[in-house]
């Protein structure tokens, strides 16, 4: 590498740490890594369910009340309600717990599982519960 190069790419990798180092004195980070950020909304957005064969089981769109943090969806008939992959859009900045994305089991139909929505400043929170119901037989 010619030194003029070398001095151009030092120039750039010092640029990058500064700017790097500069964003995360403004905003600290989370135990996982993520920024914490001046985001205070904890909201669900929309919900995907994704059956074993990584097609989505939902019919129709599924209904997110953000004020009760009731999430009511219907699956086709049929669907392996113990093999589900969850998956949902939130607020700017916001995480969900438990982890999303992974198989998880929703065939306890009378106990529906609950996810919280934590906002970008991690001091708010909604807690939703996803409550399935499964279309009727065609």
């Amino acid at each position: 590498m010619s030194m003029k190069k070398l001095k151009i790419f030092s120039v750039i990798l010092a640029m990058a740490a500064c700017f790097a180092l500069s964003g995360c004195e403004e905003y600290p980070l989370d135990e996982n890594g993520l920024l914490i950020t001046d985001k205070t909304e904890s909201l669900m957005t929309s919900l995907a369910l994704l059956g074993s064969d990584h097609v989505s089981v939902l019919v129709g769109t599924p209904v997110i009340n953000n004020e009760t943090g009731v999430v009511t969806a219907v699956v086709k008939y049929g669907t392996n309600l113990g093999k589900l992959k969850p998956s949902c859009g939130t607020s700017i900045d916001a995480i969900v717990t438990p982890k999303m994305g992974v198989w998880t089991d929703f065939s306890n139909m009378d106990s529906p599982l609950k996810y919280t929505v934590i906002s970008g400043d991690r001091k708010h929170s909604t807690t939703y519960e996803i409550k399935l119901t499964v279309q009727a037989k065609p």
